[in-house]
């Protein structure tokens, strides 16, 4: 999934997120969860909007701050999160 996401493929970046959420075959984090999923909700992938609406409550404000612009600097770049 990693080479289609990087590459900008929302339902990799979706199933990333996925992985990412729930720590299966990648480090556990809600952060990198939120960032893969905002990625495909701007690609246009509907359910990562309802998902990234759920783990943003796992993350504090600064949290938050951080990935947006790391989003941000993404979407800018046409790059995808590192892990």
């Amino acid at each position: 999934y990693r080479k289609a996401a990087n590459a900008g493929n929302p339902e990799a970046q979706y199933r990333l997120g996925e992985m990412s959420a729930a720590g299966k075959g990648v480090t556990q984090s809600h952060m990198e969860a939120y960032i893969w999923f905002s990625l495909a909700a701007n690609g246009g992938h509907t359910a990562a909007r309802a998902r990234r609406d759920q783990v943003i409550l796992n993350l504090q404000p600064a949290e938050i701050q951080q990935a947006d612009r790391l989003i941000r600097s993404r979407i800018q770049s046409g790059a995808s999160p590192k892990s």
